[in-house]
């Protein structure tokens, strides 16, 4: 049976958080997980694929909340900027989910997913088809952002959120201007 309520699942991420405080997230064990959230195993895997799973569900929702919003009522910087407040206020949990980095990896599935989200949302902005030569600049801009905020949090945060904001705003190629406009600060 399905988590209805992101509070149920929120129980998940911090029994993992919990976990991960003495458990690499590779070796966490499922049967002791859900021991820990008070779920079913059955119920674990009706929601989430492995653990991995887990981290992936709360950066989504991470990033549903903040850079999915870029070019829809907020500018490409406010959404940069709250993702790092919210990463930073959960510090404890991020830093420990970024240390992986095989393909099930947090740091991978936020790439492929930004990237793509970036892409779809250039185009759609644009009213057409991107060329090669700006394909490959929003990608190149995503590898080296999706890098440089993993090592960020590796590394324990310490720089400000401002301007690893105002950072990667000035390194988005001109084909990322459109997502630049300002219309909403997130709070």
């Amino acid at each position: 049976m399905p988590i209805r309520e992101p509070k149920s699942r929120m129980r998940v991420v911090r029994a993992l958080e919990s976990m991960m405080e003495s458990t690499p997230i590779e070796k966490v064990q499922v049967t002791r997980l859900c021991e820990l959230a008070d779920i079913g195993r059955t119920t674990f895997y009706d929601n989430f694929e492995n653990v991995f799973a887990v981290v992936n569900w709360y950066w989504d929702q991470t990033v549903q909340e903040t850079l999915y919003r870029i070019g829809n009522d907020v500018s490409f910087y406010d959404a940069h900027l709250a993702l790092f407040k919210r990463l930073r206020t959960e510090r404890a949990f991020f830093v420990k989910a970024f240390r992986n980095s095989d393909y099930s990896s947090l740091n991978q599935h936020g790439y492929r997913h930004i990237g793509g989200f970036y892409l779809g949302k250039v185009k759609e902005l644009l009213g057409r088809a991107l060329t090669p030569e700006e394909e490959s600049a929003i990608h190149f801009f995503n590898v080296g952002a999706s890098d440089y905020c993993a090592e960020w949090v590796r590394s324990g945060m310490n720089e400000e959120p401002e301007i690893l904001a105002r950072t990667f705003t000035n390194a988005a190629p001109p084909v990322m201007d459109c997502l630049q406009n300002p219309k909403q600060r997130i709070d």
